[in-house]
C-alpha cells in the first residue's frame, strides 16, 4: 500500500543503474522540487550512540549533467526521507542487511 504522506519508489522516484554498485545507491527523483535531479547515496552508516544514519549525498542535474548543491536542508531533507523509503523497504524485502552487534534493535 501507497502512503501519500511520504516519498515512495516508483511514484517519487525510481532506482538509477550505476557502474559499480559498491554500496551506493542511485535514484532519480520524479516529483516535487527535485524532480529530474540524480540523488547518489554512498556511505550510509547507523550510529548506534547518536540513534541517527549518516550518509554522503551527491546530486545531478539530470537534464544537462551539472551538479546540484546539497549543503541546503530542503534538499537533505528530502534525500533523507528517500533513503528512509529505500533502507525500510529493503528490509522488508530482505535486501537491505544491517550490520553490527545490535542490529536487531
Amino acid at each position: 500500500m501507497i502512503d501519500v504522506n511520504k516519498v515512495s519508489e516508483g511514484v517519487d522516484y525510481n532506482f538509477m543503474p550505476i557502474a559499480e554498485t559498491d554500496g551506493r545507491w542511485a535514484v532519480e527523483v520524479l516529483t516535487g522540487d527535485f524532480a529530474k535531479v540524480g540523488f547518489l547515496f554512498a556511505d550510509v552508516q547507523f550510529n548506534k550512540e547518536h540513534r541517527n544514519v549518516s550518509f554522503k549525498l551527491t546530486a545531478v542535474d539530470l537534464y544537462d549533467g551539472s551538479p546540484v548543491d546539497t549543503s541546503n536542508t530542503k534538499i537533505q531533507q528530502y534525500a533523507g526521507e528517500i533513503l528512509e523509503d529505500i533502507i525500510k523497504n529493503g528490509i522488508s524485502r530482505g535486501t537491505v542487511e544491517l550490520d553490527g552487534e545490535d542490529s536487531d534493535q
